[in-house]
């Protein structure tokens, strides 16, 4: 099936391939595009989903077991993709076998049942609204804006999915957060959102313009504990917690209030939402599994994504590989390093971590941090890279700066080559002059 103009691509396992043919049947029937080739090889299958609008996720028991649809998933939730989950199962069927990184990604979003009756064929009550979900979604793209990544449909309840403004190209030197994902709650009416002028800080720390990271802590965990274990297991608290220590607040012992409104959007945003930094900092995390998923060395999606970061190089997938950077495994360290080169990001926080690497223990790290330097042309690394040319102990890493001083090709890049190179003769002049007298 071609991957061209493609709506629709059912993320699913041959394995549940009649209820994947009977979704694909009634969406095409509504005239949708719908791709879910089951003999494709993994490249032709991310490229799929990266040129795809909507992602439908087929959820069965096989399927949440298998490392390449939740690969396919994290690489949806990365490219800012639609994502409605789909199932002919209970949810508390599935939800006991979901692990930890499917379901921080999936375990809020509105999912449709399609349980298969006595007679083998599916319930449709859920297929309406479905279809109008998705029909929505699709309509409401637009060549060159971020559309709404996860899934939003009108079930009685009346349970949707908001969005908020698209990520800014370069934002304050905190992590941000995948912003077209940040929370789920019973919509309410606009007055009614603008009568509540209430958020965390305000409700706990009035007039306070930064608290001891202790207290924040304390406080935060009181508020919201019993929330965050709805979406993560009791061990996986404190790694929600460090996110906010460490790549919130960046290790500081005080939380400072303008750090807070800034990651939380900006004054504005904390009008209407007294929960706003709890749906923030879930969301965060939410991205911060979905990019580990897709750029570890396991990962079934990583070179495709690589290879196409061009086409989602939003600031929070920058901000989100500059936290791999620094990764306990050093294969992990490498990949995003040349991911960050392949986003031709120009942020500055991002660049300053990259040349960071270049000290890094692990040689690949090093020989990464060069070469993408050089596609970014940094005139920041120049010296840096030089350095590496002429004293790393590992050849592979002196070709990889001389390459990437190359590849930033800047009149300063030129004449520190050039004069390197003067240096170098000079010394073998020198050599060789000692050797005859010798």
């Amino acid at each position: 099936m071609a991957t061209s103009a493609v709506d629709v691509y059912l993320c699913h396992l041959k394995e549940d391939e009649k209820f994947v043919r009977f979704i694909a049947a009634k969406l095409e029937n509504e005239g949708l595009r719908v791709w879910h080739d089951d003999l494709a090889s993994g490249q032709v299958r991310g490229m799929a989903l990266l040129e795809a609008k909507v992602v439908l996720v087929v959820l069965s028991m096989d399927a949440i077991a298998s490392k390449a649809l939740s690969d396919e998933v994290s690489l949806a939730y990365i490219s800012d993709k639609p994502i409605f989950p789909v199932t002919i199962y209970d949810y508390k069927t599935l939800e006991n076998a979901l692990d930890f990184s499917m379901k921080l990604i999936v375990a809020k979003l509105n999912w449709s049942f399609f349980p298969m009756g006595q007679d083998g064929t599916f319930s449709e009550e859920f297929l309406p609204t479905l279809i109008k979900s998705v029909s929505k979604v699709l309509n409401h793209r637009r060549p060159g804006t971020i559309s709404p990544r996860t899934s939003v449909i009108e079930v009685p309840s009346s349970i949707v999915q908001e969005l908020t403004s698209p990520a800014p190209e370069e934002v304050p030197a905190i992590a941000p957060v995948f912003f077209n994902n940040w929370r789920e709650r019973v919509r309410r009416s606009r007055r009614e959102r603008l009568k509540n002028h209430s958020d965390f800080w305000r409700e706990n720390f009035a007039g306070r313009p930064e608290v001891p990271w202790k207290e924040f802590r304390e406080t935060f965990l009181e508020k919201y504990k019993e929330r965050i274990l709805t979406v993560v297991p009791e061990d996986k608290v404190s790694w929600v917690i460090n996110l906010i220590y460490g790549d919130i607040l960046q290790l500081k012992k005080v939380f400072a209030r303008t750090v807070y409104v800034t990651f939380c959007g900006g004054a504005a945003m904390l009008e209407g939402d007294p929960n706003r930094f709890y749906h923030r900092v879930m969301d965060y995390a939410k991205g911060k599994i979905a990019m580990k998923g897709v750029f570890n060395m396991d990962s079934t999606v990583r070179l495709i994504a690589i290879d196409n970061l061009g086409q989602f190089k939003t600031a929070s997938v920058v901000s989100c590989l500059q936290g791999l950077l620094t990764d306990k495994d050093a294969n992990t360290r490498a990949v995003a390093a040349i991911a960050l080169g392949k986003t031709g990001t120009s942020n500055q926080r991002a660049l300053k971590k990259l040349i960071a690497k270049l000290k890094d223990e692990d040689r690949m790290v090093r020989e990464a941090a060069c070469l993408s330097l050089g596609h970014l042309k940094s005139t920041d690394a120049i010296p840096y890279l030089v350095d590496k040319w002429r004293n790393d102990v590992i050849s592979n890493v002196r070709n990889a700066a001389l390459m990437g001083l190359r590849m930033v090709d800047s009149p300063q890049a030129r004449e520190a080559i050039r004069v390197t190179k003067v240096l170098d003769e000079e010394v073998d002049k020198l050599k060789r002059s000692m050797l005859m007298r010798h």
